[in-house]
């Protein structure tokens, strides 16, 4: 049976994604978060045609992140432990999950809901967003795609790698929309 011209690129495509998740070094669950946001963001960007966004921004992608962490934030009730919050990482707790419970830990009622928390707090929730968008720029977008030492790309493509610290301040200023060369 012979299968349609594009259905070997999805197929490639496919199993590039899954070697990804399976092989890639990880610690923290950040690839899978960072994976299910651009999935959204691309499903919620496409147009009528149905073609995908051009592009997706760290910014959006930040905001996606803390959506999908926000749940995993709230204590855990359970008959073995109370009040305990899921661990993400296999060392100290995951820095994005420190970021937003340190953010829900100044809201008068901690459990409330993201869309509640963005509107009674917008300049903490953006500096909360700055601060995701910080540790995906600089820990798992670079390292993402690496499999065996070699960067794949085929999830998407960025122009910086690992040495992105060094230009911390071309990140903030690209953050609070001054101009800047990063990209």
């Amino acid at each position: 049976m012979d299968s349609e011209p594009g259905a070997q690129g999805l197929i490639a495509f496919a199993e590039a994604v899954l070697g990804l998740l399976d092989r890639g070094g990880f610690v923290a669950t950040y690839k899978y978060a960072v994976l299910l946001g651009l999935m959204d963001l691309c499903l919620e960007g496409t147009s009528r045609t149905g073609e995908p966004p051009d592009m997706v921004t760290t910014r959006q992608l930040a905001e996606k992140v803390v959506e999908l962490y926000w749940p995993q934030t709230r204590p855990f009730e359970g008959r073995a432990v109370t009040g305990a919050v899921l661990r993400q990482n296999t060392g100290s707790q995951a820095k994005i999950i420190s970021d937003i419970l340190r953010f829900k830990g100044k809201l008068q009622v901690p459990e409330t809901s993201i869309h509640t928390a963005r509107r009674e707090r917008p300049e903490a929730f953006a500096r909360l967003v700055d601060a995701v968008e910080w540790t995906l720029i600089l820990m798992p977008l670079p390292r993402l795609q690496n499999l065996g030492g070699r960067n794949l790309s085929i999830l998407y493509f960025i122009d910086w790698d690992e040495g992105i610290e060094r230009r911390r301040r071309a990140v903030a200023d690209y953050q609070r929309r001054a101009p800047s060369d990063f990209d």
